[in-house]
């Protein structure tokens, strides 16, 4: 979960700390989320919250992703790079995190 955290910290400029604060506040969110969240808020220049909240109403990241015109190719390749810094930390296979993110391509 730390080299999760640290890359979503490396990915999205945020310091480390604020990333585990927000992991702690958000449990449900998960790392994926998490750097959506601040991929989006960093595009839009809209507070993090916002998205997270949204995402807890119900509306997937790939949906938050699209109504704000973000490119999720971007996203997407950027998540790879989490997802393979999370796999390279702990050589297992993928979290509930890429649960997360398969669920949220099919818009669920």
């Amino acid at each position: 979960m730390t080299a999760g955290m640290a890359a979503v910290s490396k990915e999205t400029a945020v310091p480390l700390p604020t990333i585990q604060a927000e992991h702690k506040e958000h449990p449900k969110v998960g790392l994926a989320g998490l750097f959506v969240a601040h991929e989006l808020s960093t595009h839009t220049h809209e507070p993090v919250e916002k998205f997270i909240k949204q995402h807890e109403a119900g509306k997937s990241w790939a949906d938050l992703a699209a109504a704000q015109n973000q490119d999720l190719n971007s996203i997407e390749s950027k998540l790879d790079r989490i997802e393979a810094a999370l796999k390279s930390s702990s050589g297992a296979a993928s979290t509930s995190d890429g649960q997360t993110r398969a669920r949220d391509r099919e818009g669920k």
